[in-house]
């Protein structure tokens, strides 16, 4: 199924760009520490929430692909989780966003569809499972 390979793609691309991301992070840790891991500001703190994010999300997406490919519901509904993994980058999208601006909510939306999307792709990914589940009794 080509969705699922698109998600593998996307989720593996999205990996990449959290782990480049993570070498900006770790460059930039003397600055940051110089007063204690609990006296970071809010910046430094969504910026490596983001980084974070990144890699659950192309995790996420990498599975949601690998599922896709053996896939049995229907066309419609495997779409539908496909864009909606797909989606669900623009969670680490918005934590960096925020981070940028100094923590400021302005971007906090976008993050915040980035997650429900995620909840929803495996929501409707195990809805579609349950629907056509095998036959045991034979």
């Amino acid at each position: 199924m080509e969705i699922g390979r698109r998600n593998i793609k996307v989720g593996l691309a999205i990996l990449v760009m959290a782990g480049f991301f993570a070498f900006y992070l770790g460059l930039t840790i003397p600055e940051h520490l110089s007063a204690g891991i609990y006296e970071m500001d809010m910046a430094r703190i969504t910026l490596r929430a983001g980084h974070t994010h990144g890699m659950l999300i192309g995790i996420c997406n990498v599975v949601i692909g690998l599922l896709l490919l053996n896939y049995n519901g229907s066309a419609k509904l495997g779409k539908g989780v496909s864009w909606l993994g797909i989606v669900s980058g623009l969670l680490p999208i918005g934590l960096i966003l925020r981070g940028l601006t100094n923590g400021a909510m302005t971007f906090a939306p976008v993050a915040m569809i980035g997650g429900v999307a995620l909840l929803g792709a495996f929501s409707l990914l195990l809805m579609g499972y349950r629907i056509k589940e095998p036959n045991s009794a034979g």
